[in-house]
C-alpha cells in the first residue's frame, strides 16, 4: 500500500448547479475516490469571520496590519480609533488611508488517536 497524506482542502460549491445536475454533494465527489483520495468528512462553512484594521505604510508603500485581528467588525473599527488616538502607531503610517478587511476562520479538528 502506498505512502498516505492528509491534506486539507476547501470547496466552493454551486448549490444551484448541483441541483440543476440532479446529482448530490456525495455522489459528485465519487469520482475522486476512484483515483485513491477518499474523503473522510466535510463541514458546510458556517461564515464566521474576522476582522482587522490596516494602514498605508509610507516607507513600504503597502498596506500592513496594524493590529490583531478580532471577532466583530465594530469592535475592529474601535481599536484602530483608539490605537490612534492613544499615539501607539509607528509615524510611518498615514491614518487617513485605512482599510478593514475580513477573513473566514475554518478550523479542522481530526478524530482523537488514544497514545500507549
Amino acid at each position: 500500500m502506498g505512502e498516505k497524506v492528509t491534506m486539507v482542502a476547501v470547496l466552493e460549491v454551486d448549490k444551484e448547479k448541483l441541483a440543476e445536475s440532479g446529482g448530490s454533494f456525495e455522489d459528485e465527489m465519487g469520482w475522486i475516490e476512484q483515483s485513491g483520495i477518499r474523503m473522510l468528512e466535510y463541514q458546510e462553512q458556517k461564515g464566521e469571520y474576522e476582522y482587522a484594521s490596516f494602514l498605508w505604510s509610507r516607507s513600504r508603500g503597502r498596506y500592513e496590519q496594524v493590529n490583531r485581528a478580532v471577532q466583530t467588525e465594530q469592535l475592529c473599527r474601535n481599536r484602530l480609533q483608539e490605537y490612534i488616538s492613544k499615539g501607539w502607531l509607528n509615524e510611518d503610517y498615514d491614518t487617513s488611508k485605512a482599510v478593514f478587511k475580513r477573513r473566514t476562520i475554518t478550523m479542522f479538528v481530526s478524530e482523537w488517536e488514544e497514545l500507549s
